[in-house]
């Protein structure tokens, strides 16, 4: 649920366009901005700005190789900087061919166009890439415009206002390149004053990467303590992929003798990497999730959001990879509890996205006191004394868990659910001598917790850093 707004403008101030984002008057502070503006404006799509700007595309039937050319998408372009490390590639006559229009080389800015609109970053690698559909790709007039200093601009808060008012907004937000081309840009007069601005903040934009970077490792080395603990080896082209959400689509193929097919003809059901758990059925005594579960697992009840509610209601987006959102949670009123007291959730609770390929599989705890419920898409597990609830958590966040998400999953593209009844089925290591003991539980659920929170140190100071050098980049841009 969305707060329901309304404004009215008068026909003279109405543009090109009708729909209600493009005229909200939110876009007003565009105008205030650009009137404070230290430097003159021009038009992005000025050739004194730009000389070209394409998108990429993804052709049909397009094959990815191990080791060639970056083929980069929407998540490579973040925090202003272009991250290739996980890239899938394709093959240099693709390149230079079929799409030898979105040729990505170093100079040119970088802007994701779909999904997530907006974020830019200049590429500075010496190696040529190319790029889908979600990303256009600027090739600047370099004599007359730095390119890191029109991707700071274009991240910065005005750029970011542009990017808002110009998206069409439907189930994938899109922007087109004329609509770029649009963009306003306060320009200083020379490439000098333009990298005199950049070197004022980019060192401040360093330590942000640098601090992002460790929390990135500190996240990879929590995720790696539980596999680590038990003993059980896993590659890391395994762990990179479930539910294939990632850009890169790859052909998969193995085969099962028939007596061993069981519960269902559904192929991730008998994915090879379901090999991981015979690995632990091997080492320890496991247990169904069920029979570990003080109370049957349930989801939540359908409810009415209220805006003057009492008691704050989880739902799948609120789900974090690591966390839940409590700050942003919607409300519903006391009187849903007075009518389905079983519904709240308590302390320790552990919480599952359990609907969506983008959510489903996410699990946390709910570590507050404060009295909550979830929705319906949302399911509640409820550990028995002799399992600590954040190692189960870690447990079902780990490659061990994710797997047994993609085996008992049902549904089809448009919408994918696990359902109680599957949860059930999932197997961990049984807290007892030949499993897991609760002390040993709890020791490793410590050692992630600790890398997991100062990951999240590392992340809050990097935003911080990020916000600090936004308002010295912007300080310079506008008049005193």
């Amino acid at each position: 649920m969305t707060k329901s707004s309304y404004y009215s403008r008068f026909p003279e101030e109405l543009e090109d366009r009708l729909d209600a984002n493009y005229n909200d008057p939110t876009y007003d502070l565009i105008n205030s901005l650009l009137s404070k503006a230290h430097y003159s404006i021009i038009a992005l799509g000025d050739p004194k700005c730009l000389k070209t700007i394409v998108s990429g595309k993804t052709p049909k039937g397009l094959h990815y190789t191990d080791d060639c050319v970056p083929f980069i998408g929407s998540t490579h372009v973040v925090a202003g900087s272009v991250n290739m490390d996980d890239a899938p590639k394709i093959p240099i006559e693709i390149h230079k061919t079929t799409l030898a229009r979105s040729q990505i080389r170093k100079g040119n800015v970088l802007i994701t166009i779909a999904g997530t609109i907006g974020r830019s970053a200049a590429y500075n690698y010496d190696d040529e890439c190319n790029a889908n559909q979600a990303i256009a790709i600027l090739d600047l007039n370099q004599a007359e415009i730095e390119p890191e200093f029109l991707a700071m601009y274009l991240n910065s808060q005005i750029g970011q206002l542009f990017f808002r008012k110009l998206q069409h907004i439907s189930s994938q937000p899109n922007i087109n390149l004329e609509e770029i081309k649009r963009i306003k840009v306060i320009l200083p007069n020379t490439k000098e004053e333009q990298k005199g601005i950049v070197a004022n903040t980019q060192a401040i934009e360093t330590e942000a990467t640098k601090l992002e970077t460790q929390s990135e490792i500190m996240a990879e080395e929590a995720a790696a303590i539980l596999l680590n603990e038990l003993g059980i080896n896993v590659s890391k082209e395994d762990t990179s992929n479930y539910f294939f959400k990632s850009a890169e689509e790859r052909t998969v193929s193995f085969s099962v003798m028939p007596d061993a097919i069981s519960d269902r003809m559904q192929y991730l059901f008998f994915h090879p990497k379901q090999a991981a758990l015979k690995t632990m059925r091997e080492r320890y005594a496991v247990e169904r999730l069920e029979n570990i579960c003080a109370e049957p697992i349930r989801r939540g009840k359908p409810s009415e959001y209220d805006e003057s509610g009492e008691i704050k209601i989880i739902k799948t987006v609120d789900l974090k990879s690591t966390y839940i959102d409590y700050d942003n949670c919607l409300r519903v009123s006391s009187k849903f509890i007075e009518e389905f007291p079983n519904e709240q959730v308590k302390k320790n609770d552990i919480l599952v996205a359990s609907t969506g390929y983008v959510s489903l599989g996410k699990v946390a705890v709910h570590d507050r006191d404060e009295m909550v419920v979830v929705d319906r898409h949302v399911s509640v597990l409820r550990t028995r004394t002799g399992y600590d609830p954040y190692f189960v958590t870690y447990f079902l966040r780990s490659h061990l868990g994710q797997i047994q998400f993609e085996k008992w999953f049902s549904g089809a593209s448009g919408q994918i659910d696990i359902w109680p009844d599957d949860l059930n089925q999932f197997i961990l290591p049984e807290s007892s001598e030949n499993g897991v003991s609760l002390t040993k539980q709890k020791e490793i659920a410590d050692g992630i917790t600790e890398k997991l929170t100062e990951a999240r140190t590392k992340a809050e100071n990097a935003r911080k850093k990020r916000e600090e050098a936004r308002g010295i980049f912007e300080q310079l841009l506008y008049k005193p």
